[in-house]
């Protein structure tokens, strides 16, 4: 949140490396399996990535997306930029994960087994929504001139 009010060109490194710090104590505490830990960590560091570029965009009073093709480009960049800022804040997470857990393993919490599709209707309805994501990318992103 100091991004929003600072703005991300301006925050000096002690404050950036203190946010930071912070954010990866609060991802690793917790009694939590792995998967709900990776989910809150890929969460969090995409949640900063659209928050440092909407602070930054606020603060300099202009748009993020002139059309609607760089809109695209700026998001698919700010998913990734997430996922370096989630890879990164592992490094200090991870150490507090194992400590908090104490025995830490490879169990899950979440029910995984209940997204495999069971039935005809299943599998219909996963291939339909995957249809309608593949067409709108494909509507997204059109082949460049």
């Amino acid at each position: 949140m100091p991004v929003l009010v600072i703005g991300p060109d301006r925050m000096p490194p002690g404050l950036l490396l203190a946010a930071a710090s912070g954010c990866a104590v609060l991802i690793g505490i917790g009694r939590q399996a792995i998967d709900v830990f990776v989910l809150r960590l890929i969460a969090t560091g995409i949640f900063v990535a659209f928050g440092w570029a909407a602070g930054g965009a606020l603060l300099q009073g202009n748009s993020m997306c002139p059309d609607l093709y760089q809109c695209d480009l700026i998001t698919i960049a700010l998913v990734f930029l997430g996922v370096a800022i989630a890879t990164v804040l592992a490094i200090g997470s991870v150490p507090i994960w194992i400590v908090w857990n104490r025995r830490p393993g490879l169990r899950l919490d979440l029910p995984w087994r209940a997204l495999v599709p069971r039935t005809w209707w299943h599998w219909t309805a996963a291939i339909a929504v995957l249809g309608v994501l593949f067409a709108s990318c494909v509507i997204a992103f059109p082949a460049p001139p």
